[in-house]
């Protein structure tokens, strides 16, 4: 069968993240995110190459992790940390909970990990979790 993989170059889609329970929580937190192709992720990298005196192409790993979530979060509501809102990407890289923010990161290249935590609840089958997709209307 093979996979088709459908997402528009500029859809966003909404995220429940999984960290602490959230998924669980009457009002969780969600986010709108924009999954990255394997080239898009490659130009965020190549955008960020330090050389080095030796000839050597070095990346900052940090750089780049800040630029995915600034360019590719959005619309974060119910999080709060020390009572400051994280409403965006860079918030969430310059505020957030480490673990939600590592997350989110995966979650920006593997889509079947965006797939598996977007709102819409379905499958009256299972109580496992599962949801369909829902992609993200634009508003918050």
């Amino acid at each position: 069968m093979g996979r088709d993989i459908k997402f528009g170059k500029d859809e966003y889609r909404e995220y429940t993240p999984e960290s602490y329970d959230n998924r669980l929580d009457p009002e969780p937190i969600t986010m709108e995110v924009h999954w990255l192709s394997g080239q898009e992720y490659r130009k965020y990298r190549d955008k960020l190459k330090i050389r080095t005196g030796h000839g050597d192409v070095s990346t900052n790993q940090e750089q780049i992790n800040r630029k995915l979530l600034a360019n590719n979060v959005r619309n974060i509501t119910n999080y709060k940390v020390q009572g400051k809102p994280i409403t965006d990407g860079d918030e969430l890289y310059l505020h957030g909970e480490p673990d939600i923010m590592e997350e989110v990161l995966d979650v920006l290249t593997n889509l079947s990990r965006l797939e598996s935590g977007q709102a819409g609840k379905s499958n009256s089958q299972s109580d496992s979790g599962s949801v369909s997709i829902k992609p993200s209307t634009g508003t918050a």
